[in-house]
């Protein structure tokens, strides 16, 4: 499912989201389906602790990957 998830949200074959994905990709997918499911959450007026613990661990992991990948290549 989350291979359909990436190819459908790049406009891409599915084959290519397995010969060019990573576990960054999946990340990025994942805390933005996390998020909008928050925010949808929020609109509703309750915000269930899974989804708070996710949002806020999710958007933390993929700062601190972004980071290291950053601090690998230079930048």
């Amino acid at each position: 499912m989350l291979i359909d998830s990436l190819a459908e949200r790049y406009g891409c074959l599915p084959s290519k989201v397995l010969s060019e994905g990573d576990t960054f990709d999946l990340m990025v997918l994942d805390v933005s389906l996390t998020y909008r499911k928050y925010e949808e959450e929020l609109r509703a007026g309750s915000v269930s602790p899974e989804i708070q613990k996710r949002m806020f661990g999710g958007a933390k992991k993929l700062e601190e990957y972004f980071y290291s990948v950053k601090e690998k290549h230079g930048g």
